[in-house]
């Protein structure tokens, strides 16, 4: 709701008990297909674990139209799983359902791929204690993947692969390296 209010849209992936998601399905209203319904969600008391102040937990509205879908997916083992996808791009004329699907597929590479770079670049942890410090540190990472993804392209380029297919990790360990 806090998104819609400030003009932005959302599509996550909707992390909650298969009963729970069960009782959606059912009261939600069919869309363009099987797998892509409207729900209308009621808001409840404000839990204590909330972020939010009363004051802005009161600003919230009482009824919040989303979108569920269900979308082919995969779990940690690899296995086909659906998953559920929940969205206020509620209308399904303009968004259809399978582009949503791969809008959030995408969206998941680049936080896989960003997790990578993390790893990868020991970012996990910046070592500087003062924050000007912080952000030289996080400009020379800047640099250093600006580097690593000039090598990753061209690596691409070369063999021509998809940059998407090729690893962060293999880029940086290419045998051609030194040639940049």
């Amino acid at each position: 709701a806090r998104l819609i209010q400030s003009g932005a849209q959302t599509v996550s992936r909707l992390s909650t008990s298969r009963a729970l998601i069960k009782t959606h399905w059912k009261s939600a209203k069919k869309l363009s297909g099987p797998d892509d319904r409207l729900l209308t969600w009621k808001k409840r008391s404000q839990s204590t674990h909330s972020i939010l102040s009363k004051e802005q937990w009161a600003q919230l509205p009482n009824e919040l139209t989303v979108r569920i879908l269900k979308v082919p997916g995969k779990d940690r083992t690899g296995k086909a799983k659906p998953m559920y996808l929940v969205t206020t791009l509620i209308d399904h004329q303009v968004y259809p359902a399978q582009e949503i699907g791969e809008l959030y597929a995408l969206r998941w590479g680049i936080e896989l791929r960003i997790r990578d770079i993390k790893t990868t670049m020991g970012m996990e942890r910046l070592r500087s204690c003062s924050p000007g410090m912080a952000r030289k540190e996080i400009l020379l990472f800047a640099i250093g993947f600006n580097l690593v993804q000039y090598l990753h392209r061209r690596a691409a380029r070369e063999s021509g692969a998809d940059p998407h297919r090729l690893s962060f990790k293999g880029a940086l360990d290419r045998p051609n390296g030194a040639n940049l």
